[in-house]
């Protein structure tokens, strides 16, 4: 595993690592392929009477409120 030295103590004889700091920001990613108003093909996935759960690709998840629903196929508005 590679690390990132984020802080060193030498009085104390701390270091402070981090691994997340060596990789990019999935949400990064992500803000470029979704961007706001932008539409895509997705599943329903659970759903009720109060949500559902939109299956995106990429592994998201999305939950939708039912008022942001259309009744007639649960399309996302």
């Amino acid at each position: 595993m590679i690390v990132v030295i984020l802080e060193m103590n030498k009085d104390e004889r701390k270091l402070s690592l981090g691994h997340k700091q060596i990789e990019e920001d999935p949400w990064d990613t992500f803000e470029s392929v979704f961007p706001i108003g932008s539409e895509h093909q997705a599943t329903v996935g659970k759903k009720d009477d109060k949500a559902a759960t939109i299956l995106l690709p990429y592994g998201l998840e999305a939950y939708a409120n039912v008022k942001n629903l259309r009744k007639e196929d649960w399309q996302v508005c």
